[in-house]
C-alpha cells in the first residue's frame, strides 16, 4: 500500500486531489492539512511513501516544508504542485529535495505517472527480502 500524504490550503482542491489519488489501487492518504507547520509534524510522525505538497500554504510554504522534511526524513520523496511552475521556482525546488515540481495546470495522469513512479522506485524492505529468498541450508562441520 502507497501511503501519500497531502499538504493543500485549499479545501476543495485537496478533496479532489485525494479523491483522484484514493482512486488509484494500492494508494491511500495517510495524512492531510493546509497548514505548512503541521504538515513537517505528521508528516515526520506518519512517515508516507510520497509527499505532495503545495507552495502556497499558512504558516509555512511549499519550499520551507520541503526543507524541513528533507532535513527530518532524508530521501522522501516530495512533490510540489502548484500554480507557481517557472525556471526559479524549479531550481529552488530541487535546492530544498523537492524532486519534481508538478503545474496544477498539467493534466492528472502527469502527478498519477510521477507518483507511480517514485513508489516504484522504493527498495523492497527487508522482511518482504526475507520472505522471497531460499532458506539457507546450513550442513554440520563435519572433522
Amino acid at each position: 500500500m502507497a501511503r501519500i500524504f497531502l499538504a493543500e490550503d485549499n479545501v476543495t482542491f485537496r478533496q479532489l486531489l485525494k479523491g483522484l489519488l484514493e482512486s488509484q489501487a494500492g494508494w491511500e492518504i495517510c495524512g492531510e492539512t493546509g497548514d505548512g507547520l503541521e504538515a513537517v509534524d505528521k508528516v515526520i510522525e506518519l512517515k508516507p511513501d510520497v509527499v505532495v505538497v503545495d507552495f502556497a500554504m499558512s504558516r509555512l510554504n511549499g519550499l520551507q516544508v520541503a526543507a524541513r522534511i528533507s532535513s527530518a526524513c532524508p530521501g522522501l520523496p516530495i512533490i510540489l504542485h502548484t500554480v507557481h511552475v517557472f525556471p526559479a521556482m524549479i531550481a529552488e525546488a530541487k535546492k530544498v529535495g523537492i524532486c519534481e515540481v508538478v503545474g496544477k495546470n498539467e493534466t492528472a495522469e502527469r502527478l498519477l505517472g510521477i507518483i507511480e513512479r517514485l513508489v516504484e522506485k522504493k527498495p523492497p524492505s527487508i522482511a518482504s527480502l526475507l520472505k522471497n529468498s531460499p532458506s539457507p541450508h546450513f550442513s554440520p562441520d563435519v572433522n
